[in-house]
């Protein structure tokens, strides 16, 4: 179907299909959630203690491993 013909013979009428259609738009942007992501609360670090490990392999004995 040709839309613009119809368009030619009615103006008026597609004038207020696309207001209709731009007020529909943004209520629906008014009603949608702003927030998408969820709530996040502060970041926390988990610290791991080891078994102490003989001298000269690696860390020390009784460092902390962050992980």
């Amino acid at each position: 179907m040709n839309l613009v013909t119809p368009s030619l013979r009615r103006p008026i009428t597609v004038i207020v299909l696309v207001v209709a259609i731009a007020a529909a738009a943004v209520l629906a942007l008014r009603r949608m959630l702003r927030d998408i992501f969820p709530t996040l609360g502060i970041p926390q670090m988990v610290r791991f203690r080891d078994l102490p490990l003989p001298k000269g392999e690696g860390r020390g004995e009784g460092e902390a491993r962050i992980g």
